[in-house]
């Protein structure tokens, strides 16, 4: 489902179509003196809005596939981890290994919401930290266990090999994540500088078109009263955009 400022910037953009539209409708009328606002002009920035905007869409589902996966490999960490831990309490490891043991068990499931959201942080920032702290941590905890010879668990998810796999998993996922992020904010770049440039993007050009027709035809005029309605937002700073 797209979110609210995708369809917003879809919105913009059918919107300046409408406009370029209703320009064109008006014959040779339409005659403003900026070369920026003549439909020589207007008609090739449609396009490169319309393009700017349809390349987010892949590589937002691309993104958000990304996303899930390492969060669902996360999710599943908290579970394995108290098994393990109970697994290696059952070995003839010293007392103050197993506690050491406790307290990186502790660790890997007390950042799981760490560290804290900052208010204007990029939420995908905050979700990486917590990810990669708890793979560091878990890396550490697999650490304890391959090291206690007397850790030998029947149990294929729980024996150090398969948790190795485990956080190789983890590693692949997160840079996999990262990559998608990326990919996805350098589109939006590219779609913000189309849509909100100053002065040259499809905001900023909407709006003058709009006072050239109030301007050379005035309120009253059907020219003006049938694009008034028509609004045109910036949406660029939304870090969901």
């Amino acid at each position: 489902m797209a979110s609210n400022s995708e369809v917003g910037h879809a919105k913009n953009v059918a919107n300046f179509e409408t406009l370029i539209n209703h320009c064109t409708s008006m014959g040779a009328i339409y005659q403003p003196a900026q070369d920026p606002l003549k439909l020589a002009a207007l008609n090739p920035q449609l396009v490169v809005c319309k393009v700017a905007n349809s390349a987010v869409k892949n590589p937002l589902i691309a993104k958000i596939d990304a996303v899930s996966l390492r969060k669902k490999l996360d999710d599943e960490l908290d579970s394995i981890i108290t098994r393990l831990l109970n697994m290696y309490l059952l070995t003839s490891a010293l007392k103050q290994e197993k506690e050491f043991a406790k307290t990186m068990a502790r660790k890997i499931k007390g950042t799981k919401n760490k560290p804290p959201k900052v208010e204007g942080q990029d939420p995908h920032s905050t979700s990486q930290q917590s990810f990669v702290m708890r793979a560091d941590n878990f890396e550490t905890f697999i650490s304890i266990l391959s090291a206690e010879p007397t850790y030998n668990p029947a149990e294929v998810d729980l024996q150090v090999p398969s948790l190795q796999t485990r956080l190789a998993n983890m590693h692949t996922l997160n840079n996999a994540a990262n990559l998608a992020i990326q990919a996805l904010r350098n589109v939006r770049i590219a779609r913000n500088t189309a849509l909100y440039a100053v002065e040259t993007g499809l905001v900023d050009t909407a709006l003058s078109i709009k006072g050239y027709l109030l301007a050379a035809f005035g309120t009253k005029s059907p020219h003006y009263k049938d694009i008034r309605g028509l609004q045109f937002r910036r949406l660029e700073e939304d870090p969901n955009a």
